[in-house]
């Protein structure tokens, strides 16, 4: 049996990092819920994540959803389920959990009912950076990456890219986790490029599953990868034209450029071999790399279970950043492409949605899907590569 294996009847609380493998996670547990069910573990619901138990959970609202306040009413259904399961072990997936202060983890790890356990993923805060930063201009967000680094380095407790690392309770990440569960009871993954199926192998380990159970299941491509260059400043343009310049609400992007664009161009499509991947800038490698040393410091001190080299928190980050608010002379064709079917596709859903539910407010009309995909289409028009 497995040193990591937990108990019976154990709650493992999967509280992030974002940006760190967990729509992987989610994604594979999502697809052998049944299979789990059969093995002693409960996947709750039927979503591929536990965003709104655990926007309850840790007291984070779902503002993208327009919410200021965490809900109840996503965590009680989920109770119900693991109370009627209360031989199982139990997973929760969430990875904006860790921006929650001491006081609610707290709360949260009362909330499971069972002996609870939190897996912690972390990886090198460089490459994390990017990747958050990424993530925030997938969802409309128009700060640089020098700017956002900036105030992310001046400002952990309240930057948008420092979420899990502000200190308005005195505590680390680390050490506010392993105060609210112990350190016995926190498994903390580092990333590492050279072993990418690290986060499911533990995951297995702790759930007792068969191996290779979650790293060998079926997800959709693509899941959440990052962007290249051109991918991002060509979604960087599309941000700025839409919700800046037409005064599009957060929630009409959100629901045809981020459900829709660019959903269909990180799943369907890869960057090219001449695509330039997105680097941090020179200037923020010494930063970084102090955070790294902070970070391995104080997974050392608290004594938690850790899985992975915690050196490679330290590592410093490889540079070579691109502004990309400048849209390059060319962009390869099937960005477009993709973002155009990708945008079309979540336009007539919407349309459809709505045709079926006359009594409700329409999500969207339809000439504004209709200007707006047209007008997108027109951006890119005169950027195309040709033969791509």
């Amino acid at each position: 049996m497995s040193a990591l294996r937990l108990p019976e009847r154990g709650r493992l609380l999967h509280i992030g990092l974002p940006k760190s493998g967990s729509t992987t996670l989610q994604q594979a547990c999502a697809a052998t819920r049944p299979e789990l069910l059969a093995h002693g573990v409960l996947y709750p619901g039927d979503m591929t994540d536990h965003a709104h138990a655990g926007s309850w959970l840790a007291g984070v609202p779902l503002s993208h959803l327009g919410r200021t306040r965490a809900r109840p009413d996503g965590w009680a259904p989920v109770l119900a389920e693991m109370r009627a399961h209360p031989d199982h072990r139990v997973l929760l997936s969430y990875e904006a959990i860790c921006w929650t202060d001491l006081d609610q983890a707290r709360h949260a790890a009362a909330a499971l009912e069972g002996p609870a356990h939190g897996l912690l993923v972390l990886r090198n805060p460089g490459d994390f950076l990017v990747s958050a930063w990424q993530q925030n201009l997938k969802g409309g967000n128009g700060a640089s990456l020098d700017g956002a680094l900036r105030e992310a380095f001046r400002n952990a407790d309240t930057a948008a890219l420092s979420r899990p690392f502000h200190r308005r309770d005195g505590l680390d990440l680390v050490t506010r986790w392993a105060t609210a569960l112990g350190p016995e009871n926190l498994t903390v993954v580092v990333l590492e490029p050279a072993h990418p199926d690290r986060l499911l192998a533990t995951a297995e380990e702790l759930l007792g599953l068969p191996e290779r159970l979650l790293r060998d299941a079926t997800v959709p491509g693509g899941a959440n990868r990052g962007l290249s260059v051109e991918e991002a400043a060509f979604l960087h343009r599309v941000n700025s034209t839409i919700l800046r310049e037409w005064g599009a609400t957060p929630s009409l992007h959100r629901q045809l450029v981020f459900r829709g664009a660019v959903h269909s161009l990180v799943t369907n499509r890869r960057p090219g071999p001449d695509e330039r991947p997105i680097r941090l800038p020179a200037w923020a490698a010494e930063p970084a790399t102090e955070r790294g040393d902070r970070l391995a410091a104080a997974v050392a001190a608290t004594g938690v279970r850790v899985v992975g080299d915690p050196a490679e928190l330290r590592r410093t980050p490889v540079t070579g950043g691109t502004d990309v608010r400048t849209l390059p002379a060319a962009i390869p064709s099937d960005v477009a492409v993709e973002a155009l079917l990708g945008l079309y596709a979540a336009a007539a859903a919407s349309l459809e949605e709505a045709a079926e539910t006359p009594d409700l407010p329409r999500p969207l009309e339809a000439a504004a899907g209709r200007a707006l995909a047209g007008a997108l289409a027109r951006v890119v028009r005169r950027r195309l590569t040709p033969g791509r």
